[in-house]
């Protein structure tokens, strides 16, 4: 905004009302339709969230000498989102 002049303020204020307007509208609408659904849990049972979880994906590390022992016991796993940060079967220390 080159000047503080009110009809500079004006046409800032009125820009951002255009670019504000409709992405409030569609946060306003998300939130309720997932307030809604929450509320529903019969509903809520049977979304996926309830009926797979939530899991990620853990990278594996490379060895690099491979080890057709440790290749042959390897698997991609897929640890829960419990705060963790372990997998089935890690000794470490904390969360990843």
């Amino acid at each position: 905004m080159p000047s503080k002049t009110p009809e500079a303020l004006a046409a800032a204020v009125s820009a951002y009302e255009k670019e504000m307007q409709p992405r409030g509208k569609e946060a306003v609408e998300s939130s309720n339709e997932n307030s809604l659904a929450i509320h529903d849990w019969a509903k809520l049972l049977k979304s996926p969230l309830f009926r797979s979880g939530l899991v990620q994906k853990v990278a594996k590390e490379v060895d690099p000498v491979p080890n057709p022992e440790a290749a042959s016991q390897s698997s991609s796993a897929a640890a829960p989102i419990d705060g963790s940060g372990k997998v089935d079967g890690d000794v470490g220390d904390g969360p990843i």
